[in-house]
């Protein structure tokens, strides 16, 4: 689970980066997708407006609490921001999570029909976003 580490995040200590990425694609880009993955393709617009509730604002689900997509990539930048600041792949994974985070209105609001391709494709553009980031820091 994504949590603050003990050791700087570096650009010399690329471990501990992958870690984190590997923890934020886990946290958010698996559960920023998965409510509505669960839904048929004909579910009522209630069923996905609460499935959008679910990915956004209770991501994730531990004994130790609910935390939000947001409060997630906050506590990921504070970690690894200054270390991935330079990449352009994680420009890339920034502008994918604000596209999905600017869902946080549609969800926070009473339930009404969503454009649902738009947003799963918002949401599920997370981990790819994510995955390119880690492989290239990989391939270092």
């Amino acid at each position: 689970m994504l949590a603050h580490k003990t050791m700087a995040v570096s650009k010399d200590n690329p471990e501990l980066l992958q870690e984190l990425l590997a923890d934020l694609q886990h946290d958010l880009g698996k559960y920023l997708r998965m409510p509505l993955s669960f839904l048929p393709p004909d579910a009522p617009y209630e069923d996905v407006h609460k499935a959008l509730r679910k990915a956004l604002l209770s991501t994730r689900e531990t004994p130790n609490g609910v935390r939000s997509a947001r409060g997630i990539w906050t506590a990921f930048c504070a970690d690894a921001r200054p270390a991935l600041e330079d990449q352009p792949l994680f420009v890339e994974l920034e502008r994918a999570v604000a596209r999905a985070l600017l869902w946080e209105d549609a969800a926070q609001a009473p339930p009404a029909p969503l454009p649902r391709p738009a947003l799963e494709a918002d949401l599920q553009a997370v981990t790819p976003a994510i995955r390119a980031l880690l492989n290239a820091l990989r391939a270092n």
